[in-house]
């Protein structure tokens, strides 16, 4: 055997060398480390230092660049998008800023119309600084885009144009390109691979120093978005980039006043590698040196071990392992000298004497022992009964041919361990055979309760009887018997034990019980009654169980015995019919008879019973089970009855009642029929909730899917109830409060569903709910109202007298300019700026003018009610207030209007406040179905004829029009085809009750695709 290498002696002295180096090798790593530490403090300070250099230089750019886009933004050519005096000014700004990639102007609708550079008209609408500006109306920064013109990538900086009302009229916008930074980094004194890094809004990356191609226009790594995402808004990190190089990084973000999102963000990294370098050098030059010193000892250790100690225990381990091998003459050879290792020496060679001396005397004895054994294992080997033999350890000594064969277990692979109870058990325990070993047999009780027994023919034996699942397919059944084995002496030297198989004998005698007990235990406790009779007319009972005893009131089967069968029936004669039907058939099953008890009270029975005949052909006897069914008789009698009201209650009801049984109707009253308008209750079984109802309810849910909700919540909680919009077989709407039962029909669940209609009720909370809407915004347009009319009066004040103060300054200003013949404004010669002055004054109290008569209208708007007083009026003016009214909404959506109104039209006698409602409703909606680029409402007033004097007003558009389905339902309460949100499904509802309330009519003209007409006729 040899010695593991780190049990060596001389190993052993390696290690308590190598032990003593280690705190110097550890100060040697800790310093090491700890000026990795200060270096990397000091590259994340360096990094945020130059990135705080160039945070301060840009937001001095971007305020700058502010600060000229809101100068551009006033200038007059830029507000009257002047595009080649723009153009030239943005050229000439361009050349004296650099850092500028470009410089151009949009107009309100995102259209480029002057550009610093030359340019092909384009949009710029979608772009994010311009959505930006249309949102905000402030300063606002874009993304990263191709710049139109200089096909590269730049950043967009934008100011809105206002003009002097306040109106949006478009946006100015610098392109800025970030170069210069790029040149400006490579002028830091920072380690190689360092990185500078600009991003947008969307984490793109604007600019990258090194390898700009590589990463430039593409997104910046997930793990650099959430580092950079996270508060505080300026620090550092340590990551690894795009570029597969750990860099300590230091970051900012960069925010537009009043945004709480960044618009830009730059990053400044400084490669690890680079600035540990020196740190890294060091540490390993010096730990280095240390290992050089340390191996030059350990060689030193390693020489003087062999020398003074390892010779000398090499002898002793090699006289050793030579008495391992059996050698018993091994001796050390080595000098018994006083120190540790000549005692340990000595001792080895006396021990070895002694052994060789005692192996000699067990050779002798063993031979003996082995003759003894050879003739005990041909007498147990060869016998028929399996046999197992344990000594006084409880290890086995002999396992025989026939044990081999039952357990399956050969006798080499237990023979010398102590595992026999494996034969036979699924877990260790004592055997019968350990138990007369250990000598307490008191204790065979506690394992083989009731099943062991002393042997009647073999003294200090036992005998027991046991079932060992582990044999054979299903278990065996054994018969055990186990001796002690004494020596010539007397002694205890072990016990053996037999095994019989008793199986086949065991499993016939528990067949036989089993089957007795079981039919014993069936008929003395089966709840139904079992008898067997005489078969005469009368009849006798031959034997009884106790329960059919109980069935009839009698306290015993005795008792019961002693009573003639014919007794127990309602009339004797029905005894004779039972027996003669019996005789015939040779066997009833199931029949019902009324039966008489003890006490003279009746009872339902089912009785089932089979005839055994005799050689002549008569009833020899019979067999039969009778089963008190009299409450369940009972039961069908009270179902039966319930059922029948329930029906009355189902079909009269004034409600709707339906049943529906997997999700489709499978019965309903005669009032559902007449709420649906349906002609056959055929037409309405087997349909499910949704095929009578709208796409969607009124909530916005749709029908089908709400519907699956309802009926699984009714049939998980057993009740549910909603208000729900149903769709009549002619087209109607139909609001319902609906209560769905879950109840058990036919051994499964069904759904009794009620309906209430409330059609009429929701028609009313709806029309109170829109003259609560109407009321409230009468209210806020008047307030809105008075709070504009307050400033604007203010500007149609002043604007007279500022004219004045102009018409003193004019002319200083022209005597000024007689002098001067360059002087000029605003981009403007003095001449376009004096004409442009007066100008701009006249659009302001234009303007103003204009605000008053729109908050006039308002104000009369909001004081008209749907129904008023009629009087003798002008149908012109009545179209004309309407007009102005919706003429907002009307230029936003559509392309085209045209107004018509025939001259000379007779006045009217008409409600003009009525009837100025149903124009606004009719304007309204027709801005509201434009879907075409050339959309167009045309409003027509003229005579139907000279004859009648009908007046007649259409408004017609060419939008998105409907089918004549829609048709049908157009004035219905609440129906709309517009999204939810978007209308109410009541103005048409109103129009059409206001027209006829006028003793008017309404026709209406429609295809889909093609637009819609509607044309109002009021007779005078």
């Amino acid at each position: 055997m040899k010695y593991s290498f780190f049990r060596s002696i001389r190993t052993q002295l390696l290690i308590l060398v190598l032990l003593s180096v280690l705190p110097a090798l550890g100060i040697v790593i800790y310093s090491g480390f700890d000026r990795q530490r200060r270096d990397i403090e000091n590259a994340k300070g360096d990094a945020l230092r130059v990135l705080q250099s160039f945070a301060s230089d840009h937001e001095r750019t971007v305020e700058s660049t502010r600060q000229l886009l809101m100068t551009l933004a006033q200038l007059p050519d830029v507000q009257n998008q002047n595009a080649p005096a723009c153009s030239r000014l943005f050229a000439s700004l361009l050349k004296e800023n650099p850092f500028f990639a470009n410089i151009s102007a949009a107009t309100s609708e995102g259209m480029v119309f002057a550009n610093a550079l030359p340019f092909t008209p384009h949009r710029v609408k979608e772009r994010k600084y311009f959505q930006d500006i249309l949102r905000t109306r402030d300063f606002s920064v874009g993304e990263y885009v191709i710049e139109a013109t200089l096909k590269m990538p730049v950043i967009h900086l934008a100011y809105p144009i206002r003009d002097a009302g306040g109106r949006f009229r478009g946006a100015v916008a610098v392109a800025f390109g970030l170069d210069r930074y790029g040149q400006m980094f490579t002028r830091t004194k920072l380690p190689e691979e360092s990185v500078l890094g600009i991003y947008d809004h969307k984490h793109i990356r604007l600019l990258r120093s090194h390898e700009a191609e590589k990463y430039v226009g593409k997104a910046d790594g997930p793990e650099m978005v959430r580092y950079m995402s996270a508060p505080p808004e300026e620090g550092s990190f340590t990551a690894v980039g795009n570029d597969r190089v750990k860099r300590f990084m230091a970051y900012r973000r960069f925010y537009l006043k009043g945004s709480t999102s960044p618009y830009l963000s730059m990053r400044v990294g400084i490669a690890e590698k680079q600035a540990l370098a020196r740190a890294r050098d060091t540490l390993f030059n010096n730990v280095a040196l240390l290992c050089a010193v340390l191996i030059i000892v350990m060689a030193l250790a390693w020489f003087l071990g062999n020398i003074i100690i390892a010779g000398r225990l090499k002898k002793l381990v090699d006289a050793t392992r030579r008495l391992g091998h059996g050698d018993l003459t091994a001796r050390t050879e080595l000098e018994h000298r006083e120190d540790e290792l000549g005692q340990l020496t000595k001792s080895f060679d006396e021990m070895a004497g002694e052994l060789e001396s005692k192996e000699h005397d067990r050779v002798l004895a063993e031979k003996a022992m082995q003759e003894s054994e050879k003739r005990l294992h041909s007498i147990i080997q060869g016998s028929p009964i399996s046999i197992f033999v344990i000594n006084r350890g409880h290890k086995i000594v002999y396992w025989n041919k026939a044990l081999e064969e039952l357990s399956g277990i050969k006798a080499q692979e237990v023979v010398g361990t102590k595992r026999h109870w494996r034969a036979f058990y699924s877990e260790e325990r004592p055997c019968l055979a350990d138990l007369l070993v250990d000598q307490i047999p008191d204790s065979i009780p506690q394992w083989y309760e009731g099943r062991c027994r002393k042997s009647k023919l073999i003294d200090e034996a036992y005998e027991l009887t046991d079932f060992s699942p582990l044999l054979g397919d299903s278990g065996k059944w054994l018969r055990f018997t186990a001796a002690i084995i004494r020596n010539p002496q007397g002694d205890l030297v072990g016990a053996i034990e037999t095994i019989e198989d008793i199986t086949e004998r065991k499993l016939a005698q528990m067949a036989i019980q089993e089957s007795e007990n079981k039919y014993r235990t069936l008929v003395e406790n089966l709840n139904m009654g079992i008898y067997r009779s005489t078969g005469d007319s009368h009849g006798r009972f031959i034997q009884a169980n106790p329960a059919i005893a109980k069935m009839f009131g009698h306290e015993s089967v005795d008792d019961f015995m002693e009573v003639s069968v014919s007794d127990l029936y309602q009339n004797p004669e029905e005894r004779k019919l039972f027996v003669e039907e019996l005789t015939r058939s040779g066997s009833l099953t199931g029949k019902e008879l009324r039966l008489r008890k003890k006490d003279g009270q009746l009872m339902w029975a089912s009785v089932t019973a089979r005839a055994h005949f005799d050689e002549t052909g008569s009833i020899d006897w019979t067999d039969g089970v009778i089963e008190d069914i009299t409450e369940r008789k009972q039961s069908e009698e009270a179902l039966r009855e319930k059922e029948n009201l329930f029906r009355l209650l189902f079909e009269k009801s004034g409600d709707g009642n339906l049943l529906i049984d997997n999700g489709v109707f499978i019965d309903c009253n005669e009032a559902t029929l007449m709420m649906l308008g349906c002609p056959a209750k055929e037409l309405l079984l087997n349909r499910k909730i949704s095929d009578i109802s709208p796409e969607k309810q009124p909530d916005g849910a749709l029908s089908f899917e709400k519907e699956l909700v309802l009926l699984a919540r009714a049939l998980k909680e057993g009740h549910a109830r909603v208000e729900w919009q149903h769709q009549t077989f002619d087209g109607r709407n139909l609001f319902v409060d609906v209560m769905l039962t879950a109840v058990p029909m036919k051994g499964r669940w069904i759904i009794y569903t009620a309906w209430r209609n409330i059609t009429d009720k929701k028609i009313i909370e709806q029309e109170l709910i829109h003259k609560e809407k109407l009321s409230s915004l009468g209210m806020l347009v008047s307030g809105i109202s008075h709070e504009i009319n307050n400033p604007n009066n203010f500007i149609v004040f002043n604007i007279p007298i500022l004219r004045e103060y102009f018409k003193e300054l004019i002319p200083i200003i022209d005597e000024y300019a007689a002098t001067h013949p360059q002087y000029a404004l605003f981009g403007m010669t003095y001449d376009e700026f004096r004409e442009d002055i007066f100008k701009l004054m006249d659009n302001l109290e234009h303007g103003a003018e204009r605000i008053n008569a729109t908050v006039s209208n308002l104000q009369e708007f909001s004081r008209k009610k749907i129904k008023g007083t009629r009087k003798q009026m002008r149908i012109q003016d009545i179209l004309d207030k309407a007009v102005t009214i919706c003429r907002s909404q009307i230029n936003k959506s559509a392309k085209s209007f045209e107004v018509y109104a025939e001259e000379g039209l007779p006045e009217l006698v008409s409600d003009p406040e009525s009837l100025e409602q149903v124009l606004i409703n009719l304007l309204i909606n027709a801005t509201q179905a434009m879907c075409k680029k050339d959309s167009l409402i045309k409003v027509r007033l003229f005579r139907r004829d000279p004859q009648s004097g009908d007046i007649v007003i259409e408004v017609m558009d060419n939008g998105i029009g409907f089918d004549e389905q829609t048709k049908a339902r157009l004035f219905e309460p609440f129906f709309t085809t517009k999204p939810i949100g978007m209308g109410t499904g009541i103005g048409l509802y109103i129009v059409k009750k206001i027209i006829d309330d006028l003793g008017g009519r309404i026709e209406v003209k429609s295809r889909p695709g093609e637009g819609s007409t509607f044309r109002v006729i009021l007779s005078n």
